[in-house]
Order: structure tokens, then sequence, then C-alpha cells
């Protein structure tokens, strides 16, 4: 996987832009088996970022860790 640079940065989520201007959100979901969940955000979800910054990006993270199964498509990695 391309390098990335943290842009938020937390126990639980994660933000990064991949050198190829990408952003991948890694967001840890579960309970008794917790696994991270990784998808790249969509054009609508990077504008909400610009505008918005890091407390969105919680707002977001928040959403996966409820609903994992909403992301499901998008999911380009399960570690």
């Amino acid at each position: 996987m391309p390098v990335q640079i943290y842009l938020v940065k937390n126990p639980f989520f994660s933000l990064g832009q991949m050198t190829d201007g990408r952003l991948l959100m890694s967001v840890e979901c579960g309970t008794t088996a917790v696994y991270d969940i990784r998808f790249y955000l969509n054009d609508q979800e990077k504008n909400i970022w610009k505008k918005e910054g890091p407390a969105w990006v919680e707002s977001l993270a928040n959403r996966v860790m409820a609903f994992p199964d909403h992301f499901r498509d998008r999911i380009v990695e399960i570690v």
C-alpha cells in the first residue's frame, strides 16, 4: 500500500492522505472480535472534510463503528 501522511490520528480511527492524493479512513470496529475497516473518502466526504476538519472525521468514524455494514461496498482492506 502506498505511503500515507496522517491528517488525523486517534487510537480508534485515522485519516491519512496517500501519495496519490486519495484520503484513506481507517476505523476500528467490533467488540469481542476487533478489526479495522479501511476505505477511501468519496468526493462528498472530501468536501465536508475540507469545510469541517477533524471534528467531522470523528463523526464519520462513529458512524462507521456503529454501522460497519453500511461501508462494506467501499472497503479497501479489513485488518
